[in-house]
């Protein structure tokens, strides 16, 4: 869900479901400004010595000084709500929420106070799916339709794919990878219909209509809805308690957006429907216990582990999405994608990465695989301006995301 329009003065909020496909607006009158509010935690130093967080060229940032300087570039960038969660060495050595919860009450962030997620609910799904693979359920290279006991093109939203048969090549590895030739979303096209604009397999081409289509086939193999699903093959096991794909009457008191005056159905919507592609609502911590997992390959085979951080595919393309998506870079990049995950490269090592962006809320994860050092943040405001490369720089030293390609 996307509540973008809030400010100090009643006005217009719209409300952009994209991983529904729905946007409306409604008027609500709410007052919202960035208070000292701040909670967190960090591993203690050895011998007594002041918490520090070790950034990607190893050098120290003392914990003291991250509120010093995130509560005022919240201001400046327009972020009302931000939680963030710092790994040094396969494990969450800093967490902090900082701010108001977007709502009327202003009241403050907490441990419990859960984030719209947006695309960073792909690697999950991604991991998810590797998890099925190391069980035989799924092979990522067997193509989706065999696994449905009817035409996909029989099933209700997969109509427009009677008449190209390219659909029989889509495997989980080329939804994973982004290589589907499926449009990020159906609704973007003048069309309004879900084509296949390019031979799957032949190039990166963001898609979240791939990773709902994934998700469908997932749910038919196993009789159960996605959130089901992953509740028991990885928020349980993984111990994160504050995470779901959709919005659990326990989050509602706790969710840094403004759901008090959201039409009913579009509350009853968020609570019953799952998106593989964007759905999650999470924790910064939460989503750190995730990416410490990913690192350590825990709950996977060796060989999945391996599998789903190995490029899969060279992207080429200006940008991730948009009319420069379609165009190829003169220069090498250096960018790659994996199974759930970006790829890119550094002369300190390699990176993997994700965001979540929509309107009304602006996440990142990344993590330097060799030096074992990464940062989930997730925010809920207006954005004025860009906050995430400014505090990856600040808090890990990563000069080195690709948030010109990404649009930042």
């Amino acid at each position: 869900m996307d509540v973008s329009g809030i400010g100090q003065v009643p006005g217009l909020v719209e409300v952009d479901m994209k991983s529904w496909g729905i946007t409306l607006r409604f008027s609500v009158a709410v007052v919202l400004c960035v208070l000292p509010n701040a909670v967190t935690w960090s591993q203690p130093g050895p011998n007594g010595r002041p918490a520090q967080v070790r950034t990607v060229q190893g050098n120290w940032v003392p914990v003291a000084s991250i509120a010093g300087f995130v509560g005022p570039l919240m201001e400046t960038c327009g972020v009302t709500t931000l939680s963030l969660a710092v790994i040094n060495d396969d494990r969450v050595i800093y967490k902090g929420t900082f701010g108001p919860r977007a709502s009327s009450s202003g009241a403050a962030v907490e441990p419990l106070t859960v984030f719209r997620a947006a695309s960073l609910s792909k690697p999950v799904f991604a991991y998810l799916v590797m998890k099925l693979v190391d069980r035989n359920l799924l092979d990522l290279d067997t193509p989706l339709f065999r696994y449905l006991p009817k035409p996909v093109f029989t099933y209700p939203g997969y109509e427009d794919l009677r008449y190209d048969r390219r659909y029989e090549l889509i495997t989980a590895r080329r939804v994973l990878s982004h290589q589907t030739g499926f449009p990020n979303w159906r609704w973007q096209n003048p069309t309004q219909r879900l084509d296949i604009q390019f031979f799957p397999g032949k190039k990166f081409g963001y898609s979240g209509e791939g990773y709902q289509y994934l998700q469908f086939v997932v749910e038919q193999k196993l009789g159960k809805g996605l959130a089901q699903i992953a509740r028991e093959e990885v928020f349980l096991p993984l111990g994160m308690t504050q995470t779901s794909f959709h919005l659990e009457g326990r989050f509602e008191g706790h969710i840094a957006a403004d759901l008090s005056r959201a039409p009913e159905f579009l509350k009853r919507k968020m609570r019953t429907e799952a998106s593989a592609a964007g759905s999650l609502l999470t924790t910064a911590a939460d989503y750190g216990r995730f990416v410490t997992a990913v690192l350590n390959g825990e709950g996977l085979s060796p060989k999945s582990a391996k599998e789903m951080l190995r490029p899969q595919v060279r992207i080429t393309s200006r940008r991730l999405l948009g009319p420069q998506a379609a165009e190829t870079s003169e220069n090498t990049i250096g960018l790659s994608w994996c199974l759930g995950w970006g790829r890119f490269e550094t002369g300190l090592g390699d990176a993997i990465f994700h965001v979540g962006q929509e309107s009304g809320c602006e996440n990142y994860v990344v993590v330097f695989l060799r030096e074992k050092v990464g940062m989930v943040i997730l925010s809920a405001g207006e954005g004025r301006e860009a906050i995430l490369p400014k505090l990856v720089a600040r808090v890990i030293g990563d000069g080195y995301s690709p948030f010109h390609w990404i649009g930042e």
